[in-house]
């Protein structure tokens, strides 16, 4: 008996749905190995961002919300405190009346200058007897027992800065988010990063607190020392005993944010405005301070990892946490 065999259009039937099927389990096997890179890098993208979040808690748990250089850098609001009064001011005006009409040298408005000649606890200090002399806390209200808007350290609800110091008050950190343009785009620098400052202070008029700092200590003379004005001073910081550690614990601004990671924003609101331990007058200022952080990312360059630009992974972070330092770190340090 003869045995009959394909056709050639079977043949070619059968190859042609063959090739689907192949075609297919190549393009299903694709799609999970896409997926599963998708997945994996998201996953890292979100690792990273939580990292982010979680080292900004843990410096903030560790040490204290820094009122005098917010004082400096923000201050109370103009349009609350536009001038401050005279029995404020003996250490700015030698006496001169700060009066509405008076403008000499400016010597009377709230701007950064005048903020850090007075220095954030002397504005709490008033010359009760018109002597010339601060001689009286008043606990962050006025003479006439009303409060005090100039003994505000920060008059913004949101900072884009976080100001904070050791317990020890002999070093300070800053973070802040890098300025960007509109677009994060490969291979470029637009994309924003987090960045970290660490200062180390020292002393330099013997009162035992830090009144200069600086990010590039030098170790001298078997010391840890900054220089100001062609001086060198040994930092105040006494665990910053070796030359390996002096030359380590402080830096500028650096980014601690992975290239991979845009920031998207990045914001901290405190409270209270006040430094609690000295208006202790101010009811509004009587709550242990807190720090409300919130943090947007997307992943840089989504193409490169095969995402839409639409469907790119982000992500919307915020937390409020207080610090585990409690008790007047000036007074511990007195």
């Amino acid at each position: 008996m003869k045995q009959k065999g394909f056709t050639l259009v079977e043949v070619l039937t059968a190859m042609t749905l063959l090739t689907i099927f192949v075609g297919f389990i190549f393009q299903f096997s694709q799609s999970i190995q896409l997926g599963e890179k998708r997945l994996r890098i998201a996953k890292e993208f979100q690792r990273e961002s939580r990292f982010l979040l979680d080292k900004l808690i843990s410096v903030t748990q560790n040490n204290v919300v820094d009122y005098d250089r917010y004082f400096i850098e923000v201050g109370p609001s103009n349009t609350q405190c536009p001038k401050f009064d005279r029995l404020q001011l003996p250490k700015l005006i030698n006496a001169n009346p700060c009066s509405s009409t008076y403008t000499e040298n400016n010597a009377c408005e709230n701007n950064s200058t005048n903020r850090a000649k007075l220095n954030y606890p002397e504005v709490f200090y008033w010359d009760t007897n018109d002597d010339n002399v601060p001689d009286r806390q008043l606990g962050g209200v006025k003479n006439d027992g009303t409060s005090d808007p100039c003994t505000v350290a920060f008059h913004k609800n949101s900072l884009e800065e976080l100001y904070l110091i050791n317990n020890t008050r002999t070093r300070r950190f800053a973070f802040k988010r890098t300025k960007s343009s509109d677009t994060c785009e490969p291979d470029n620098e637009n994309c924003a990063h987090i960045q970290a400052k660490v200062e180390i202070g020292a002393d330099t008029n013997h009162d035992g607190e830090a009144d200069i700092w600086s990010t590039s200590p030098q170790w001298k003379n078997n010391q840890c020392k900054i220089s100001n004005n062609g001086i060198n001073y040994p930092i105040l910081d006494l665990d910053i005993d070796t030359k390996s550690k002096c030359l380590v614990m402080a830096h500028d601004w650096q980014a601690i944010s992975l290239d991979s990671v845009n920031i998207q924003s990045l914001n901290f609101k405190i409270t209270p405005k006040k430094d609690p331990y000295l208006a202790f007058r101010d009811d509004s200022a009587q709550q242990h301070p807190k720090v409300t952080i919130q943090l947007s990312t997307a992943i840089k360059n989504p193409e490169k990892y095969s995402f839409e630009v639409d469907n790119a992974p982000h992500l919307h972070l915020q937390t409020t946490v207080s610090s585990r330092v409690y008790g007047n770190s000036r007074e511990t340090n007195s």
